[in-house]
């Protein structure tokens, strides 16, 4: 049996989508699978091996010529555009198409070279470049003082989601019971008396905040859904 496919790409600045030519040889291999789950930005489910497309009419104009240098504005590669396939003039799947680059043949475009992704897109085209500053965290918001560090110093981690650990950034700590305290020791063995003075100094922690607020954080800010069962949570 022979299914008639069909490849449509959104043309922006008409905002309607245009079907693309096809060679007529060309096989189009679609994969539904998550590719790489140990790396997280590369999940993602439809996909499919990198095929060409024809330089032609039609396609020149939806990638705007990509392979002339000299136009101002033109096809930016770096951005996935939306597309969908059709099979037997029944929508199939919808996604973005990813252009790869360009062929060419005796100094004129021959191919373009083109990846299809479904729906579900890596999570790399969802957050961007966006950082922690990004994300919905005011409600952690906590005044930097000795008081509630050494409040979260010593709170029960179980109970809370922002914490003190005992990670220095500046000095390094010890412990020896055989030694004396000089001014300013770092020897975290206590010692009574005056005249002196040693510990743990407060300044030198940091807060530290539970990672999965963090990943629910992100679920709320990029309208994503995690599996609690993929995490391990302590």
């Amino acid at each position: 049996m022979i299914l008639n496919l069909a490849l449509f790409l959104k043309n922006n600045e008409l905002n309607k989508y245009q079907r693309s030519d096809l060679f007529n040889d060309e096989t189009i291999s679609i994969t539904q699978v998550i590719q790489d789950v140990q790396d997280i930005s590369l999940i993602f489910t439809n996909f499919t091996k990198t095929f060409s497309l024809p330089a032609s009419d039609e396609n020149n104009r939806l990638f705007k010529h990509y392979y002339n240098y000299d136009i101002d504005g033109g096809f930016d590669a770096r951005v996935k555009i939306d597309a969908y396939i059709e099979i037997d003039s029944n929508r199939f799947n919808s996604g973005k198409v990813k252009l790869e680059g360009v062929d060419m043949k005796n100094n004129q475009p021959y191919s373009y070279r083109v990846t299809y992704y479904g729906d579900t897109i890596n999570l790399k085209d969802v957050i961007g470049e966006d950082k922690l500053n990004a994300l919905p965290l005011s409600s952690y918001n906590l005044t930097y003082n000795n008081t509630n560090v050494k409040t979260k110093f010593q709170i029960d981690p179980t109970t809370t989601d922002v914490i003190a650990p005992f990670i220095s950034h500046t000095n390094r700590y010890y412990f020896d019971s055989s030694s004396g305290h000089s001014e300013n020791d770092t020897n975290l063995f206590y010692q009574s008396g005056g005249a002196h003075e040693h510990g743990l100094l407060w300044s030198d922690l940091k807060y530290a905040i539970r990672l999965d607020a963090i990943i629910q954080a992100i679920g709320t800010q990029y309208g994503l859904v995690f599996s609690n069962d993929f995490f391990v949570l302590i």
